[in-house]
């Protein structure tokens, strides 16, 4: 097994890079990093911001045709918490509700590597005890659909 062969070790290092880059403004002059909107029909970003979208909205079927079928969701670096679209559809069914009308995620940062989306976010939620927090989330796309997410608590 080469070093290469799980590649979310790379995450962190990509992550890392993101903020340096971002906090020396280097964005501008390095190809195929980009802060700027690109929100084609089907690109990394377009997927990204059609799924927030759908959860700013409470949308779930908005909000889960950004998805592959088979869509695998991690707590990152690479604890598995579930897979599939209807699980999925499961899990924020419920949090949608629970959540109530006060849900909102403020996108505060995005970069798009490749096939990657990088968000920043601040959430609102009326549950108790997580009525504003933080997170991170990377999307991983791959033909037209994100088939990966690694949440960064």
């Amino acid at each position: 097994m080469n070093k290469f062969s799980k590649p979310w070790i790379l995450i962190p290092i990509s992550i890392s890079i993101f903020f340096l880059l971002e906090s020396i403004n280097l964005f501008d002059v390095i190809p195929n990093i980009s802060t700027q909107s690109n929100l084609e029909n089907g690109s990394p970003e377009y997927l990204a911001q059609l799924q927030l979208d759908g959860y700013n909205t409470r949308d779930i079927e908005k909000f889960l045709s950004a998805y592959s079928e088979n869509v695998e969701i991690y707590l990152f670096p690479n604890e598995l918490l579930y897979t599939g679209k209807e699980a999925m559809r499961k899990n924020y069914t419920e949090y949608f509700k629970k959540a109530g009308e006060e849900l909102y995620c403020n996108l505060d940062d995005r970069l798009v590597y490749q096939n990657f989306v990088f968000d920043k976010e601040s959430i609102t939620t009326a549950i108790p005890g997580r009525e504003s927090f933080t997170g991170q989330a990377i999307y991983e796309t791959k033909n037209g659909e994100i088939i990966r997410i690694w949440f960064i608590k």
